[in-house]
């Protein structure tokens, strides 16, 4: 399907975000160098403010894979995710979209490979991924940071299901409403980052907690062939042990990517005393 129109809004609403306390997104990075036209990047922030000033440089620390890219701006922005493990989930997916198995048919269907890079491309890859489970049951909003490229996405891309909500605004106004949520949790990690002791729980252990709390809501009723049902989204639950590779992969992304963010806090408070 191909939106005509969108949802009016242009202006991010007041009120507390749907995605719970603190801050979880995903967003689409395009390059402003002549020398990278049509180079994009697809990344996980707890602080989109921040983390644009480090990818252009202002701020020392981080965003290193993307050097080559500056300048840069912030296209889009999504977030509502209930916690970091489903943002960067969802992150993988976005970047990896011919090896996620939830991803794929999408993907094949919309001719966008793992390599595609082109902004457009990456839109209308996250149209599409809004419509896919687990992420159509959520909570989500599309920032617009970019009018050009919302229009681009309405004249284009598959609507949104109804309750994704699309929202248009500077980095000032998406601050202005969420920047009580924004976390100082640093997004990037160590290449090849490495168990870090200490607290923080891992991505796989927060997953594997979110998913026995589902379950335990589904229990009961075995419902046809007595399969067990998520307690969110409602769909049967595969018995295979192990998952699909590509989900697996992005579990271990976002397991690395936690140790990673400790790692950091733990060297910034050694080097702030």
């Amino acid at each position: 399907r191909v939106a005509s129109s969108m949802a009016p809004s242009t202006a991010p609403e007041s009120g507390a975000s749907p995605g719970g306390a603190s801050f979880f997104g995903c967003y689409l990075l395009a390059s402003l160098n002549p020398a990278m036209k049509g180079r994009s990047y697809v990344g996980f922030t707890v602080n989109p403010p921040r983390r644009i000033r480090q990818h252009n440089g202002a701020l020392s620390a981080g965003a290193k894979k993307t050097r080559k890219l500056r300048p840069c701006e912030m296209l889009v922005v999504v977030h509502g995710f209930l916690s970091d493990v489903q943002a960067l989930q969802f992150e993988w997916a976005w970047q990896n979209p011919r090896t996620s198995a939830k991803v794929r048919a999408t993907a094949t269907r919309l001719k966008i490979s793992d390599r595609s890079s082109s902004p457009a491309n990456k839109i209308k890859l996250l149209m599409g991924m809004l419509h896919l489970s687990p992420w159509r049951h959520l909570p989500l909003t599309v920032h617009w940071l970019s009018p050009e490229h919302r229009a681009m996405a309405e004249k284009t891309c598959e609507r949104p299901p109804g309750h994704v909500k699309m929202e248009s605004g500077t980095m000032a106004e998406l601050k202005a409403r969420m920047g009580e949520r924004f976390r100082d949790d640093d997004d990037d990690v160590f290449e090849g980052a490495g168990g870090g002791g200490g607290g923080a729980r891992s991505a796989s252990e927060s997953a594997s907690v979110s998913l026995s709390l589902s379950l335990s809501l589904a229990r009961g009723g075995g419902g046809e062939g007595g399969g067990r049902r998520c307690g969110i989204c409602g769909e049967t639950l595969s018995s295979r042990r192990g998952g699909d590779r590509g989900d697996r992969d992005a579990t271990a992304t976002a397991d690395e990517k936690r140790r990673g963010r400790h790692e950091r806090r733990k060297q910034r408070r050694r080097e702030e005393r």
